[in-house]
């Protein structure tokens, strides 16, 4: 990730003299804004040509989900962060896929935890199989430490763990996060529910993203946040702002979104008629002209602060349209 510092100079005037001159007397406007160094991150420009009629997607964050309109959703305030954390688990309808759920079935299992001299641990299992987990998967173990209620797993071994390599179908070797202490005990113990020990892939919404909820729960919850935790199961943000609790809402496939990498500066230029459609957008109403068609020296442009993840442009005009973007994180 490069980071950079970003200046912005505006400046915009209106006269009515008769004649350009360096001090006009009769001013509309004149409006001047200096924004100096802001730290930003991945500054980026592209730069490219749509013929007639074609469209370009120029950058898209958002992640792949499988949320539709039968997907429901709760929102709870956790045990932790004094009332600041709040979590978006489902419940019903389609699985929105926030990762990929190994679906371990584990319920009446004895699991033994054995702790390595290389800050590691081996899992693993008196019976069933570790199914499809494959090296990189997490493994989570739920607790009181993380919110959840009391498992028969010490605390020592709760929280995360990534799946450092799979020796056989019962046995798998385990290392914490990247980033994180090591912290583990040894023991053996059986599984009451299978939820004690769950397996999912790396893959899929990562802590850090931001997630934008429009639609379903209250109007205090529609907002982007950025995801803190997540599970195959639900994902949890802190918020500084209270957040009610709501049971099986149905946000739809439009109305939470999740995406990476979200831009918060965007300056598009062209030399033609074109559309430009954000953060999934499909109408037409956002569209720049140039002050001269085809003069390079005159473009039409836009520009925005706030979040952008997807930016899509359409060519409007009769002939092929030159672009620039512009963008930051």
């Amino acid at each position: 990730m490069t980071t950079a510092k970003l200046s912005i100079y505006s400046k915009a005037l209106a006269f009515a003299d008769s004649s350009s001159n360096n001090n006009p007397q009769r001013r509309f406007f004149d409006w001047t804004r200096t924004l100096s160094a802001l730290v930003v991150e991945n500054p980026e420009s592209d730069n490219g040509a749509l013929q007639v009629a074609e469209s370009v997607t120029v950058f898209d964050g958002v992640r792949a989900t499988t949320v539709d309109g039968t997907t429901s959703l709760t929102s709870t305030l956790s045990t932790l962060d004094s009332g600041s954390r709040y979590r978006f688990t489902w419940v019903g309808g389609t699985n929105p896929t926030l990762r990929t759920d190994r679906g371990l079935t584990l319920v009446g299992q004895a699991v033994t935890f054995a702790i390595n001299a290389n800050q590691t641990a081996n899992i693993s299992l008196g019976g069933s199989t570790f199914g499809s987990v494959v090296a990189g998967d997490i493994i989570f173990i739920p607790h009181t430490t993380t919110g959840d209620t009391a498992n028969v797993l010490a605390a020592d071994n709760a929280g995360y763990w990534q799946v450092l390599s799979v020796i056989s179908t019962t046995n798998i070797q385990v290392g914490r996060l990247s980033g994180e202490s090591f912290v583990g005990t040894g023991e053996t113990q059986t599984l009451a529910a299978s939820t004690q020990l769950q397996a999912y892939s790396s893959a899929g919404v990562q802590v850090g993203d931001s997630v934008t909820i429009s639609a379903g729960f209250a109007v205090a919850s529609q907002k982007t946040f950025t995801v803190d935790e997540v599970t195959s199961t639900w994902f949890e943000v802190l918020s500084t702002s209270s957040l009610p609790s709501e049971a099986a809402k149905l946000p739809g496939a439009a109305g939470i979104i999740f995406y990476t990498n979200v831009k918060s500066f965007l300056r598009v230029e062209t030399d033609q008629d074109i559309l430009v459609q954000m953060n999934g957008d499909t109408g037409s109403s956002v569209k720049i002209s140039p002050f001269q068609a085809g003069d390079i020296e005159l473009p039409g442009y836009m520009e925005k602060v706030g979040p952008v993840y997807k930016l899509v442009l359409v060519n409007k005009s009769a002939t092929t349209c030159n672009y620039s973007v512009f963008s930051a994180e």
